[in-house]
């Protein structure tokens, strides 16, 4: 179903609630002491903040892996990290 410009231009959450949703998944963050995807739902029938729902949390996996892999990597030599550098290229911060 096509959405109109106005719609599509508006934001889904308001400040409120998007504010609700950081606090509740530091709180999630701190309680597990490691990454979570949290899935969440906004009921429009309820006031807010009873309206913020979570509805799964779930630990998080991909960005866990590439951790865990990047940790036990073998140490590269000053040469390999160079050459590494040259062929995938260097993020400038």
């Amino acid at each position: 179903m096509p959405v109109c410009d106005e719609d599509r231009s508006r934001f889904c959450i308001t400040n409120e609630e998007l504010i609700e949703l950081c606090r509740v998944s530091k709180s999630i963050d701190r309680y597990y002491k490691k990454p979570y995807d949290i899935e969440f739902g906004i009921d429009a029938d309820l006031p807010f903040p009873e309206n913020v729902i979570i509805l799964q949390v779930r630990p998080e996996s991909v960005w866990s892996k590439k951790a865990a892999a990047a940790r036990t990597e073998k140490k590269k030599d000053a040469m390999d990290r160079i050459v590494s550098q040259l062929i995938t290229g260097v993020r400038v911060k």
